[in-house]
């Protein structure tokens, strides 16, 4: 793994620890909801992050128990 790959996933983790809030090691819905609010802020309505979150829970590879894994995080984002 290259320096530049090293410091994605370091940051992709710490991304995840801090939206991981009951550090379960997996992102629910309510969790995603939080990590989209803080990162758009007032831009988008609940509405539009209720559509994001459900996107991203229901394809078919990822989140196939309402939540979403760090590696599945990894993929996503």
């Amino acid at each position: 793994m290259c320096h530049s790959q090293m410091i994605v996933t370091l940051n992709s983790s710490v991304a995840f620890q801090v939206f991981d809030s009951n550090n379960d090691g997996y992102l629910t819905y309510d969790e995603l909801f939080g990590m989209y609010r803080t990162i758009t802020g007032p831009l988008m309505t609940d509405d539009q992050i209720l559509l994001i979150v459900a996107g991203v829970l229901n394809r078919n590879d990822f989140g196939k128990h309402g939540q979403l894994s760090f590696d599945e995080f990894c993929q996503v984002f």
